[in-house]
């Protein structure tokens, strides 16, 4: 007799993801599930098996995942695609940073728009105070998700609205755009020439800073901290509860000043060449 699959809302996605997924599943009750993940994302055989054993929709980031800048090759994201059809998965696909990507990347709504939702965000690729997302949908999904979004949010401000077609209309959002996509060009050329390129891509907002084994994360991030360098604990990514994260993540854009930011790198790099394999864990 062959073993039911589990039935309950089940939602698939990297070993590592956006905290604010992680923070619906708990408000919602939604079981998200990670997959293992490689150089390039998510690693088509763990989807396929992950796929077989549950009836999951689908959360991913392909494009500068957050936290791990990795990005998702065509061929990648082709046979994801294919497997998504081949066990009926709906694929909900992030791509707040896809416009920081030149050339553009295919995101998976150009490969399968009949089973992918589509997400992005002006707060990323012009300013932070502009909350004003745009989501490309199924036509057999536009009902249920007009009705999730008025139930969620009512609607965006009018205010904000008229900002946005503004910055959009005039060009402004495009300068935006090649203005925050070079100062992340630059940065990570600054993090990879103190840090390496380990955890770099050439234009993310982010840098994913791995430590050796014998480097406990709380530790260091209280190391950090102590030496007047804040940086994002690898756990607050981790989708089971106990799973070792292996870095922290540094936000590379937030601080205006480039020497403060030049400074913090290097406090990290002085944090990796000490030993620290007695630190004590934080809990």
């Amino acid at each position: 007799m062959s073993r039911p699959r589990e039935t309950r809302r089940t939602v698939l996605t990297e070993e590592l993801t956006w905290p604010g997924a992680l923070s619906i599943g708990r408000l919602t009750g939604i079981r998200l599930m990670p997959v293992k993940t490689d150089a390039e994302g998510l690693i088509p055989e763990a989807f396929d098996a992950a796929c077989a054993k549950f009836r999951p929709r689908f959360y991913t980031m392909p494009t500068l995942h957050n936290p791990t800048n990795a990005t998702a090759s065509l061929a990648r994201r082709r046979e994801i695609v294919r497997i998504a059809r081949e066990h009926d998965v709906l694929i909900v696909e992030d791509d707040a940073y896809g416009f920081l990507v030149e050339p553009r990347v295919t995101p998976y709504w150009e490969l399968a728009q009949d089973r992918t939702i589509y997400l992005t965000s002006l707060s990323k690729s012009i300013s932070p105070a502009l909350r004003v997302g745009f989501m490309a949908v199924p036509a057999r999904l536009h009902k249920s998700l007009l009705a999730a979004m008025r139930a969620t949010t009512v609607m965006v401000s009018p205010i904000l609205l008229e900002l946005a077609t503004h910055m959009i209309e005039t060009g402004a959002g495009r300068d935006a755009i090649v203005y925050q996509t070079e100062t992340a060009r630059r940065r990570q050329r600054l993090a990879v020439s103190i840090l390496g390129d380990q955890g770099s891509a050439p234009t993310s907002f982010h840098y994913w800073l791995r430590l050796p084994p014998e480097v406990h994360n709380a530790g260091f991030v209280a190391d950090a901290l102590a030496g007047g360098v804040a940086v994002t604990r690898g756990d607050v990514f981790t989708v089971l509860p106990g799973q070792e994260a292996g870095g922290v993540r540094l936000c590379l854009c937030a601080e205006p000043n480039e020497a403060r930011v030049e400074h913090a790198l290097r406090t990290l790099a002085a944090l990796l060449a000490t030993s620290h394999s007695d630190a004590i864990s934080i809990v």
